[in-house]
């Protein structure tokens, strides 16, 4: 069973992503794209509330790039995950998504990119660690992004947050209705953006959005944490009406086309492909 399953479930579950893709720069100055591009930019941002009355909180960052030791837990579940290994396409584009992300706040351009945001693959999604400072928590980004040509315009995805405020760290965000957010990203052009809801322009959560763009740093794309870490946090921060998480590239192939299908019953219009033959077909992008 196993290999033609295995092939079975990779024809479902491509990592290619639509090659013709609408353009979405070409339309008007307030569709969200144009709005993404204007943010990610640094251009007039319109600042929230709770952000005009605090600055931000700037992280105390551990020093990178010195402690091997550390990146090699993320380095070899990303070496394990079966979705990122096929002979058919180059995959290194999306393995380079797994790494430590230097990340600015969009409401706070003096500020730099003190900020951080760490994202791990887990067979075909992200999880992610950020500090934004006074905001600090894990994101799930499911499914994650597909193989982009340098001209598409940045992959949509949505994604959940939890986590909890630096001056009430007792204190558990935990909302799939209001703790969400959405990221922009190509694999090719290693530039990030987004923002997170419920989290105000200087990163304290309980404001309305947060936009953020981010850079990869500088070096080897390595990830100071573990798969494992990342998952039993996001379990620890959540209640009990939510379900717990496991690693999803370590299930059985039995229970990982069940938790694949869970997901798209979920998430009807996520943004999975087919490939099948050499054709590929797109659904489009909801919330969660």
């Amino acid at each position: 069973m196993a290999a033609g399953a295995m092939n079975r479930l990779k024809r479902r579950r491509s990592r290619w992503k639509p090659k013709h893709s609408v353009n979405n720069r070409t339309h008007s100055r307030n569709h969200k794209w144009g709005l993404v591009l204007r943010k990610t930019e640094g251009r007039a941002p319109v600042r929230s509330v709770l952000a005009t009355g605090q600055p931000p909180i700037i992280p105390n960052i551990p020093p990178e790039g010195r402690r091997r030791g550390v990146y090699e837990a993320a380095m070899e579940s990303r070496e394990a995950n079966s979705w990122l290994k096929d002979n058919q396409y180059n995959l290194d584009q999306l393995k380079t998504v797994q790494c430590t992300w230097q990340t600015q706040l969009v409401d706070f351009l003096d500020t730099g990119y003190a900020f951080r945001i760490y994202l791990l693959w887990d067979y075909d999604r992200l999880w992610g660690v950020f500090n934004l400072g006074h905001t600090k928590g894990v994101l799930l980004v499911d499914p994650g992004p597909r193989v982009s040509s340098s001209s598409d315009d940045p992959q949509q995805l949505s994604f959940l947050w939890r986590g909890v405020r630096a001056d009430d760290p007792n204190t558990y965000i935990c909302d799939n209705s209001i703790a969400k957010g959405e990221i922009w990203l190509n694999p090719c052009h290693r530039r990030l953006g987004g923002y997170f809801d419920y989290i105000a322009g200087n990163g304290m959560a309980g404001g309305d959005r947060c936009y953020f763009r981010a850079r990869p740093r500088f070096g080897p794309p390595v990830v100071p944490y573990s798969l494992k870490d990342v998952v039993d946090e996001w379990d620890e921060y959540g209640s009990s009406k939510y379900a717990r998480e496991e690693i999803r590239q370590n299930l059985s192939l039995d229970d990982l086309d069940a938790d694949l299908r869970k997901r798209d019953r979920r998430r009807p219009m996520s943004a999975v492909w087919d490939f099948h033959k050499g054709h590929t077909s797109a659904v489009g992008f909801s919330g969660p």
